[in-house]
Order: structure tokens, then sequence, then C-alpha cells
């Protein structure tokens, strides 16, 4: 193994095994060395002039690097790929897709190319270069349904990736009319009441179905103060008529101490006046209509409490003024 190759792995491993002939011309290779390794079968050519070295097979991570390499040196992952690079909730598995600028620009053998004439602003994630969390959900939307964008975005904002206000800029300074997720982002945004995220993606999925069952929307994440001197944060809750409800996960009573714990926890609740209902994940997945039906019932049912706290403005704290 000569010097340049040395240099040339080296590169390569911290880069999901790839490098460009870019790469490999500043190291001082040539052409013919590139000709030589491809037929020696040392590297192989993912895209024209995007080559891994070694034969390891590459990840989904290493073919969206490989698609960032070859669409340009603006290139960046977006869009659906984005998404799942991030970790966003919602989707795990998506298309290779990248965003380049307009212009004579390679389209990369089995990759999704996106075209702007507007600057996107860049992040990098695992090495990899990607369009910043706000403009991935405003570009994913185009493409995923509402539910999957809110639980995409509701993840962001619980994981500190971004921030309501972040969004709400986002969506005002970049979201023109030729971007197509404007629209489902704007209505997002509108419907959903100032304060914490939702805590998992079963979340989401009940407020969302709440919203299409005209429930009052709810607080989420609602802290409450309990006589024994803790807070016990509901997962949603109608302050105004002290009423809340929780969805519960697999592991919601995973052991003795647990139940023990969120029965102490209700008892306590119900001594400071506050009515809890709770509904599984699977639930809210397989059988919405139901839960939806019962927490109508269950906020229908409760009096108007005069010590409770005023319910909050019917326009939701709308964050910006943008309608899709």
């Amino acid at each position: 193994m000569n010097h340049i190759e040395l240099l040339v792995n080296q590169v390569a491993e911290l880069n999901y095994g790839l490098t460009d002939r870019a790469t490999i011309l500043a190291l001082g290779g040539t052409d013919r060395i590139i000709t030589s390794r491809l037929k020696g079968g040392r590297w192989s050519q993912i895209h024209p002039g995007v080559y891994l070295i070694g034969v390891t097979p590459l990840s989904w991570r290493g073919r969206l690097r490989a698609a960032t390499l070859a669409a340009g040196e603006a290139a960046l992952a977006s869009h659906r790929a984005a998404l799942v690079l991030w970790g966003m909730e919602g989707i795990s598995a998506a298309p290779l897709e990248v965003t380049v600028p307009v212009g004579r620009l390679p389209k990369p053998e089995g990759v999704i190319v996106h075209r702007t004439r507007r600057p996107i602003p860049p992040a990098v994630v695992e090495g990899i270069p990607v369009s910043s969390a706000e403009r991935t959900i405003l570009d994913a939307a185009w493409a995923l349904p509402p539910l999957i964008v809110e639980q995409a975005y509701e993840s962001a904002v619980r994981s500190g990736l971004t921030t309501p206000l972040r969004m709400a800029a986002c969506l005002a300074e970049q979201g023109t009319w030729g971007v197509r997720g404007r629209g489902v982002v704007a209505r997002m945004l509108d419907a959903r009441r100032p304060g914490r995220p939702s805590g998992s993606p079963a979340e989401t999925l009940l407020l969302h179905r709440m919203r299409k069952a005209e429930i009052d929307e709810p607080v989420r994440q609602y802290p409450i103060p309990l006589p024994d001197g803790t807070v016990a944060v509901v997962d949603f809750a109608w302050p105004w008529i002290r009423r809340a409800v929780e969805v519960d996960g697999l592991d919601a009573h995973a052991s003795a101490s647990s139940l023990e714990h969120d029965l102490q926890r209700q008892n306590l609740l119900l001594d400071v006046h506050w009515e809890l209902r709770r509904f599984s994940a699977r639930a809210v997945r397989r059988n919405p209509h139901h839960v939806t039906e019962s927490i109508a019932h269950f906020l229908a049912a409760a009096p108007k409490d005069p010590h409770a706290p005023d319910q909050p403005d019917p326009l939701r704290g709308s964050t910006h003024q943008i309608r899709g």
C-alpha cells in the first residue's frame, strides 16, 4: 500500500468508507491511481466521482453520504431522508433525498434530487450535510401525512432540535409559495396550543384524533401540585374543569412498585379535585373512535369549577400569521 492509498484510507474511515475524486487529487492521487484501484477491486464506484474504499457494504447513512458527495458541494440531505437522519419520530426509513441549488449539477442514480433558488440553512448530523431541523420538517411536510409531520415536530421540540418560535420563524422566512409543505406546517402551528411538546407519538396521535372529534384543545404536559409536595405532570389537561387524560405505553405498569406509585398519584389527584382517565397507547392506535368518544363524555360530565384556571384563549395562541 503506497502513501497516497494510506491517506485515502484514513480519510475514508472517517466518512462511511467513502471518498471522492476531488479529495483523492487533493491528497496527491491521480486518475491513473483511481482507475488502477477500481480495476483491482480494492475500490468501487458508487456514483461518478464517488468511491467506496474497501468491500464493506454501505449502510443507509453511507448511501446518503454518497448521494451528497455525488450531487455537488452544496448538496444537503433533505426532506424525508433528513427527517430520519435527525432522528425525529414518525418514520424510520426514507428514500435518499437531497436538495441542491438550481443549476447544471449531477443527478445521482437512485437519488431524489430537489432544486432550490433560495439558500437553505445547513447543518451536519453524523458527518452528513443536512438541512436544518426546521427546514427538514417544512420540506418533508409535502410528502407525509399531517399526523406524521406533527409527530416529527413534537419529537424535535421534545429533544431540543427546535422550538415553536424557531419553527414559526422558518415558516415565515422560508415558507414561500414554492415550498409545498407550508400549508401543512401552518395549519399544524395554528392548531397547536403553546406549551410543552407531547411526550410520545401515541400522545400526538390522540391529540390529532381529539381535534378531529372537535374536543377542546387540551394543555399538554400540564403540572399539577399534589398535597405531598410532589408535582404530577399529566399528558393532557383541561384545567378549567380539572380533568386530565393520560396515554400509557406497554411499560406503564411493568412492576408492582410502578402500579402502586400510579395508584397513589391518582388518589392524590383526586384529593386536589382532579379527575383522570387513562388509555393505553394500543387502544389509541387501534380504536381511536372509542377513545375520543370516552374522552368527550368524560369532559362533558365535568361541572365548571369556579376556582379552576380560566379556559385559554380560543385562538389557541397561534404563533404566526401565515395561512397555507
